[in-house]
């Protein structure tokens, strides 16, 4: 008879594990404090520095591009304590795609904690109420509200001085598309759209999380350097 390590149906757990547990306490606690959870500090934390790295990126690459110049040879350089490593390249590619990739991934996401998603139908973003999978977080989590689309589209106009939801939604098709399986069109949205939509979730993380807990908003690196 093949081994089987899962225990018979009679001994299977009944409730919510040691582990679960613990997650919903520490959600608890944080909440009454006012403080992030640490299963989701650090994811945004993450989050925050692959968005800011995508618009920097992007933002170089439309400067580049105007000036004629769409192709540049590119180094990245990891130091350890013994040795270095160059990872060269004659062109950027090898570096800004997986940065963009994350980014958009981190888009989509974000949206997803908000509880926003885009409704084909009404061609507008809208709350929802269900969750797809049991461990998901969400920022009603925090003992927030849903971010309402009227909020999202006023911090647009204030950081983008429009609507984000033509590059959202270019931003979220791609993840869900091509991200996910091979593509014949594989459109990568516009590098406006990834300089659009990273700006304004960066800065939604920071104002209906952050700034909605009253916590101190985290320095992101990287920062812009000259030369």
């Amino acid at each position: 008879m093949p081994s089987d390590s899962t225990p018979p149906a009679d001994r299977q757990p009944l409730g919510p594990t040691n582990s679960t547990l613990s997650c919903e306490t520490d959600f608890l606690i944080k909440k009454l404090m006012g403080a992030l959870p640490d299963k989701l500090q650090p994811q945004l934390l993450i989050a925050l520095s692959n968005l800011r790295l995508a618009t920097l990126s992007a933002e170089f690459l439309l400067e580049s591009k105007r000036l004629g110049n769409p192709e540049m040879p590119t180094e990245v350089f990891l130091k350890g304590p013994k040795r270095r490593v160059r990872l060269p390249s004659p062109n950027c590619g090898f570096f800004v795609t997986p940065i963009v990739h994350c980014a958009i991934l981190d888009v989509r996401r974000t949206l997803e904690f908000f509880r926003l998603r885009w409704d084909k139908t009404k061609q507008e973003f809208t709350n929802f109420s269900d969750s797809k999978y049991p461990d998901d977080l969400y920022i009603t989590d925090l003992g927030l509200s849903a971010v309402d689309p009227p909020s999202l589209l006023a911090l647009s106009l204030r950081i983008i001085g429009r609507s984000a939801s033509l590059c959202l939604t270019e931003v979220c098709f791609y993840a869900n598309k091509d991200m996910a399986h091979f593509s014949k069109t594989n459109r990568l949205p516009e590098l406006q759209s990834i300089v659009d939509s990273t700006k304004v979730i960066h800065e939604s993380i920071l104002v209906f999380v952050y700034d909605a807990l009253a916590l101190p908003r985290p320095k992101i690196q990287p920062t812009i350097h000259e030369g």
